[in-house]
């Protein structure tokens, strides 16, 4: 795995202010406007998000790998519960990325396409969702989908990793 991603700077448009610099004309906010903290959030949220992405894949071929240097053969790895286990998870894990990645370009390409047919309606939905927790420019299948995804990314290399230690005390 490569070493630790730095932190993004801030979003385009969403200049921080260091909190002690011109703290008394300025006050002590750390962003100019709420626009400019929303899309901070939003930026690192995208950062984060893209780091788990990475770092779930580039973990579970590492232990993907791991199984077969450690198990040597694949009668050695058929043969041990928790080397297989640990290699189903995993792969497990990939092919859900990979299918996920997919249902969310079509998911998007769908949105895209009711955007261009209908640009009334889109300017509508954008006024509608003003102010609420409407996830527009998304769709909540979009939001759900993120979100199994995140929870499957984080969660299943882990459980490979757990697999994998197991077996390994055990062999």
């Amino acid at each position: 795995m490569s070493g630790v991603l730095p932190v993004p700077p801030p979003a385009e448009g969403s200049k921080r202010i260091d909190r002690n610099e011109g703290a008394k004309s300025e006050g002590t906010r750390a962003y100019e406007n709420p626009a400019a903290g929303l899309r901070a959030i939003r930026h690192y949220y995208d950062h984060w998000t893209g780091t788990l992405t990475t770092r779930s894949f580039e973990l579970s071929i590492t232990l993907i790998a791991a199984n077969w240097a450690v198990f040597g053969s694949v009668d050695r790895v058929l043969n041990n519960f928790w080397a297989k286990g640990s290699i189903l998870v995993l792969v497990l894990n990939v092919l859900t990325s990979l299918a996920g990645v997919l249902a969310m370009a079509w998911l998007h390409r769908r949105r895209w396409k009711e955007a261009e047919a209908n640009p009334d309606q889109w300017e509508r939905q954008w006024e509608q969702a003003a102010g609420t927790n409407d996830p527009w420019p998304f769709t909540p299948a979009i939001e759900n989908l993120g979100v199994s995804l995140q929870v499957c990314r984080a969660t299943l290399p882990l459980i490979g990793g757990l697999l994998f230690l197991v077996g390994l005390s055990t062999s």
